[in-house]
């Protein structure tokens, strides 16, 4: 398969990416790109996650994989570490993300709780959709 301009991010390069100093994933009419003073207390959560040590192999799968399915305990990290870098990877080639989730509540709670982590807006940069409508 194709790697359609996805960049080939590293779990190194990930974590340089986000300890940059503006926030990639804010768009232009958002105002200012720089995190806030709360972000490198949420990177250090984020990289103490099982899955982190193998972003590198995950976003490879998805380079190599139309799609992907991640198993791995409760809590380790594959519906948020994997989603923020996948989405980050996809930036330059314009790909679209989806993560699903087996029902509404954690639909929407997985959403919410990306988007504070990330200091973006809801329905901005990252959303939900419930059905497909």
């Amino acid at each position: 398969m194709e790697n359609h301009g996805r960049s080939n991010l590293t779990e190194q390069g990930l974590f340089r990416h986000l300890q940059g100093p503006t926030n990639p994933l804010k768009s232009r009419n958002q105002g200012s790109k720089a995190y806030s003073a709360k972000h490198p207390q949420a990177l250090a959560k984020l990289s103490a996650l099982p899955v982190s040590k193998q972003i590198g192999a995950a976003l490879k799968a998805t380079h190599d994989n139309q799609c992907v399915v991640l198993t791995s305990s409760n809590g380790s990290g594959k519906t948020t570490m994997v989603l923020i870098a996948t989405v980050l990877d996809s930036l330059q080639s314009g790909i679209g993300v989806a993560c699903t989730q087996p029902r509404i509540l954690p639909t929407i709670s997985v959403a919410r709780h990306v988007v504070q982590q990330q200091e973006v807006e809801l329905g901005q940069e990252i959303g939900y959709r419930i059905g497909f409508d």
